[in-house]
């Protein structure tokens, strides 16, 4: 940045002194009002301007002086406020490289037409009520920027590159019923906080139009679009798109996103996107009235403590992505009881897309408080503490919704490692898949009907399954290779349950139609048996279980302990079976490959041989049964290794 130089700052501490010590001269080369000119100059202490002209010693005089499309360049440090306009258009305010203009504020109540401010550092605010074309702020420094309240709609174009504020930021507005449009970028600057606010009022529509672009910046405190509801019945709505891309906060809760609040109704139409950024909090809400949709939505690869996407008073009109992003306490907040991934909104009309987060401390829940889920929902690859998809209000499933390859660790907190899919209200849900996840507890609860089947496949549940329905119907839960650790519940619903691994006690209510043949349950007794997992009632099949089976077998210098729980117990062997189990070998005998090994049906270890070996012998143990196996290892034939492939003999 050109503010922090330590030339500026010599400039800045000289040129004080200079003018403190020359009060006197000062007023004896005060330029007169001269002929508009194309180029004008100031200087504190030089009649002459070093040598251009014309000259004046004040920023007031040099932009009244200047042609429309001319230059008012700023020669040394000076005092003296700017309160006009003079109705001056595209002109240019320069500094010379960066001259400092001390004390006194521009304070322009007047419409500014097409200006340029560069290259200059102004100690006091900048205070712009109304502009017309575009106005340009680069390289340069205020004390704060303020750029409104517009007191008519504008359609400019407000451009903030590499710009510094020092105490109140940027802040751009409109009064009560004048809307903004054409376009905002803040760039490459370094800014306390950035505030873009548009305020609704009883009569027309109050719009924010403008395309807002928030990129590559330093904003300590956050940045934020408003729409405000200032008085009863007040209507207001984004339409233009929004980008925040690569900002950062430093300041403790500092908020970045987009809010209507109070007494408006309105929608954020635009295409909002919100990428690579590091601060606090991070969300887009419509909070206020009794209307406000969100549409096209993304949030990707932000780091924050909270994400939240919430329509209390409407619901999600584009699609919604949420992807790449973490979730961590940053250190600049104490007593944070909860990190949140939250999207709730009144009803779902487009895709929901929530995959490869890190937020291993999150909660998260995605749900509709009054209508449906009308499109596909996908929840994938995220590591996360808490995670619901709920329909909590009188809505429904409308497709199947996906929750694939979660993660949601271990933490000894009760409310963590839950994960939950339901419906509420006699809400309806038409399948769904839950596959590949691991959490504490697994709940899927319905209290409507389900009218296709559920897939449930290849997840590990340490604690508590819980499938519940509200009564038997068309759609079935279909639990195929999960690895159930801890108890499990099934009540008032179709269930078919192959090829798990059961741990723990299973319950199934009487009336539920349940299959629950052809699963591993500890050992090679089967249910309810001292060594293996236990039934609560024994009012459904479960009869035949799978058996454990081992074997070994060897060829120099490696030998290989086999299992599988590919046979029942009544010598069968089921197609498909794909039970998980964690396997442990052992051997005396040479060096394993690895222990234990995750079984899926079936597996194998290898094990380097120590020399001399020819009978080697494993202990394999799955659960509570153990198998000892042991296999003779075959001699070459040929000497020269022609069986590993080495022909040089017979050249």
């Amino acid at each position: 940045m050109i503010l922090a130089t330590p030339e500026m700052s010599f400039r800045r501490l000289t040129s004080t002194t200079f003018i403190v010590a020359c009060t006197v001269l000062t007023s004896t080369f005060t330029a007169a009002v001269v002929s508009a000119a194309p180029n004008t100059y100031v200087h504190a202490t030089d009649g002459s301007c070093l040598g251009n002209s014309p000259c004046y010693d004040n920023l007031s005089s040099a932009v009244q002086n200047v042609d429309n499309g001319g230059t008012v360049t700023v020669l040394s440090n000076v005092t003296g406020a700017l309160t006009s306009a003079f109705s001056k258009q595209n002109i240019t305010i320069q500094g010379s490289p960066a001259t400092v203009v001390h004390n006194n504020q521009i304070l322009i109540n007047e419409f500014v037409t097409g200006w340029t401010i560069r290259d200059i550092v102004f100690t006091a605010p900048i205070t712009i009520r109304d502009v017309v074309g575009s106005l340009t702020f680069q390289n340069m420094s205020a004390n704060t920027i303020n750029v409104g309240d517009f007191t008519v709609d504008t359609t400019a174009t407000l451009t903030f590159s590499n710009v510094t504020t020092t105490v109140s930021g940027v802040v751009i507005g409109g009064a009560v019923g004048s809307s903004i449009s054409g376009s905002i970028l803040i760039e490459d600057s370094d800014i306390t906080g950035a505030n873009i606010k548009v305020r609704t009022g009883s009569g027309p529509a109050t719009n924010l139009n403008a395309d807002v672009i928030f990129r590559n910046s330093m904003m300590h405190g956050g940045a934020r679009i408003q729409i405000d509801g200032q008085d009863v019945g007040g209507l207001g709505s984004l339409v233009g798109d929004v980008l925040f891309d690569d900002l950062t906060c430093d300041v403790p809760q500092a908020r970045l996103g987009i809010i209507t609040f109070g007494d408006v109704t309105g929608d954020l139409a635009g295409d909002i996107t919100i990428q690579n950024s590091d601060c606090y909090w991070i969300a887009v809400l419509t909070t206020g009235g009794t209307a406000g949709s969100i549409g096209k939505l993304t949030m990707t690869g932000n780091y924050t403590e909270a994400l939240e996407v919430v329509a209390n008073n409407g619901g999600l009109t584009g699609p919604l992505v949420m992807r790449n992003n973490i979730l961590e306490e940053q250190g600049d907040v104490t007593d944070v009881d909860f990190l949140l991934l939250l999207v709730e909104v009144d009803y779902v009309n487009e895709d929901i897309f929530i995959e490869d987060n890190d937020a291993p401390l999150a909660e998260t829940a995605i749900r509709t408080l009054d209508g449906d889920f009308a499109k596909d929902v996908v929840i994938a690859r995220n590591n996360l503490a808490y995670l619901t998809l709920d329909v909590q209000g009188s809505g429904d499933y409308l497709f199947a919704p996906q929750i694939v390859d979660n993660f949601l660790p271990a933490s000894g907190l009760t409310t963590y490692g839950d994960l939950t899919l339901r419906t509420r209200d006699g809400g309806t849900l038409p399948g769904a898949v839950v596959s590949g996840n691991t959490a504490d507890v697994l709940r899927v609860t319905m209290t409507g009907p389900v009218t296709s089947d559920v897939t449930m496949t290849g997840n590990t549940v340490r604690e508590e399954t819980t499938i519940i329905g509200a009564s038997m119907g068309a759609g079935r839960m279909d639990m195929t290779g999960n690895n159930l650790e801890g108890t499990s519940w099934v009540s008032s619903i179709g269930a078919d349950m192959h090829f798990n691994r059961f741990q723990g006690m299973l319950t199934v209510t009487n009336g539920t139609d349940a299959d629950a043949t052809l699963n591993w349950w500890g050992c090679d007794e089967g249910p309810d048996t001292a060594d293996c997992a236990s039934l609560n009632n024994q009012q459904f099949d479960f009869a035949p279980w799978l058996v454990f089976n081992a074997g070994a077998d060897c060829t120099p210098p490696n030998a290989t302990a086999s299992f599988n729980v590919q046979t029942a117990s009544d010598d069968s062997k089921p197609a498909g079976n794909i039970t998980p189990g964690w396997v442990s070998v052992s051997t005396s005998d040479g060096t394993l490959e690895q222990d234990p090994t995750l079984m899926t049906g079936m597996g194998s270890v290898n094990a380097v041989l120590d020399g001399g070996v020819s009978m080697p012998s494993f202990t394999v143990t799955l659960d509570n049964e153990t198998r000892m196996v042991s296999t003779s290892c075959s001699d070459s034939i040929f000497a020269d290794d022609f069986e590993s492939g080495d022909t040089s003999a017979w050249n």
